[in-house]
């Protein structure tokens, strides 16, 4: 489990979008000792999803306190979102002196759901470790191994508190998000 964030700086940007890869990817960094520094890109049309991001970060923050800075959202408009995420993120880089930023970004599952057309492509493909001074630990798994270590770390607890659902709150539970995260839940499920 260490070596999935070994080479991760002790001072570091989260990405956190409230779902199961941030959190646990924020878990585990600060377990490990690091200094966080969250940021939630607050989009208006997944507005619904900054809730769980909050509630995440307080969850993590409740079991290390003093391991995470004042968790920054930053609203941001939906045509213009890659940019004023940089621009957020260079702000925050200047101020809290990081250089490295981390997401929870997994592969994708190795099936297909009824709701792939919203699957992003991108993610079937191998993923780059690091592009630039941006790390990705979870590059090389998928959604069922992110399962995986919420158990074997016994924090189920928080796995509960995110969210994963990109299209409402409570959950739809039939667009792409759903499907994945319920897959992952019931192949963990089968194979335990």
């Amino acid at each position: 489990m260490e070596n999935i964030i070994a080479d991760v700086p002790k001072r570091v940007g989260v990405l956190v979008s409230g779902g199961a890869d941030s959190a646990l990817l924020l878990y585990m960094l600060c377990q490990a000792g690091h200094y966080c520094v969250p940021l939630t890109i607050d989009r208006t049309s997944r507005r619904h999803q900054l809730i769980h991001a909050v509630a995440v970060i307080g969850w993590v923050q409740r079991q290390f306190p003093g391991q995470i800075a004042r968790h920054i959202i930053r609203q941001v408009s939906e045509d213009n979102i890659k940019e004023e995420r940089e621009q957020a993120k260079k702000e925050i880089e200047a101020e809290y002196e990081i250089h490295t930023w981390v997401n929870g970004m997994t592969k994708n599952p190795p099936i297909t759901f009824d709701s792939d057309q919203e699957r992003d492509t991108r993610r079937d493909t191998n993923l780059s470790r690091r592009v630039r001074n941006n790390l990705k630990p979870f590059y090389n798994m998928d959604k069922r191994h992110i399962v995986e270590l919420y158990h074997s770390l016994g924090i189920q607890e928080l796995l509960d508190v995110s969210f994963s659902c990109e299209v409402s709150d409570p959950a739809c539970g039939k667009c792409w998000w759903c499907e994945e995260r319920e897959w992952a839940i019931n192949e963990f499920s089968t194979n335990t």
